[in-house]
């Protein structure tokens, strides 16, 4: 923790002068990106953790959305990006509802007020709830 503060406080007395806010808000992305790294190797070398493959598969999702809204915000303008923000919006949504009612299932009450809401069934492939 102290090393990534002291790492921390060093990039913003770098970045602060140069870049202003915005040199600020690169150094909260750096700072807790590396981080994130630091842990995960400290956890890795204490007792070997390892990311399951699904949550592989939810970060390579996430950042591929992230990417591709970065592209969407420097290549295009007006409506053109906020409708491509939209779907990006709604596709993170679908893939988020899924794995949440994957995991904790329909019978909660999230899955009980997923259940409610027209047409997200068929977007997510939940089976309907029978009433037996």
């Amino acid at each position: 923790e102290t090393v990534f503060l002291g790492l921390q406080f060093g990039l913003l007395l770098w970045t602060l002068p140069r870049f202003g806010l915005v040199g600020v808000a690169y150094t909260f992305a750096i700072t807790y990106f590396l981080y994130t790294l630091g842990m995960l190797w400290v956890a890795k070398e204490l007792i070997g953790f390892r990311w399951s493959f699904s949550t592989k598969r939810l970060l390579i999702v996430t950042l591929a959305l992230i990417a591709v809204g970065f592209i969407l915000a420097l290549g295009t303008d007006g409506w053109v990006a906020v409708m491509g923000g939209a779907v990006l919006t709604i596709l993170g949504s679908v893939f988020s509802f899924r794995g949440l009612t994957a995991r904790i299932g329909l019978s909660s009450r999230f899955g009980e007020a997923f259940n409610r809401i027209p047409g997200l069934r068929l977007l997510t492939k939940v089976p309907p709830k029978r009433s037996d």
